[in-house]
Formats: C-alpha cells, sequence, structure tokens
C-alpha cells in the first residue's frame, strides 16, 4: 500500500473503511456476529436482511440498520414497523 491507496478489499470514505467483495457491494455480516446479536430491547432472535442492510426484531417491531458493516444496535436509532 503505497501513495495512500486503500488495501485491496476496502472502500475509503468519510473516514470509514467499508469491506466489499470483488463487485464492489458491501460484505454480508459473518455467521459468526449473526450467531451472537440479540435485539437490545428484548434480547430476541434477529432476522438479517442482507439486500436490505438491516437486522429486524420482529418481537419488538424494530429494524437496525447496518452502516459500514456494522449494525447499529441503539434502540433510539432503531426504526419501528
Amino acid at each position: 500500500m503505497t501513495n495512500g491507496s486503500s488495501p485491496a478489499g476496502c472502500r475509503a470514505g468519510a473516514g470509514h473503511h467499508v469491506n466489499v467483495n470483488d463487485r464492489g457491494d458491501p460484505m454480508p455480516l459473518s455467521p459468526e456476529l449473526l450467531s451472537i446479536l440479540v435485539c437490545p430491547a428484548c434480547k430476541g432472535d434477529l432476522v438479517y436482511e442482507e439486500g436490505l442492510r438491516r437486522l429486524t426484531c420482529n418481537a419488538c417491531r424494530l429494524r437496525y440498520r447496518i452502516e459500514d458493516d456494522i449494525p447499529v444496535m441503539l434502540v433510539e436509532e432503531a426504526e419501528k414497523f
């Protein structure tokens, strides 16, 4: 990595590195991470909606967005549906 270039597999933007695949799409969350995440409001199971980049708790009816490959697991930031 020279001349300020980004490492392969990362896309820089606004001071963030986003892991991308060969097509330039955001990488899915790892199975290991998904296995430990629960809804912070009710501790219930979450449904990973990869194409929509969000985690959904059907029990609480809350959706948590994923930004820069990081789930935003704050109840006050969640979308109610």
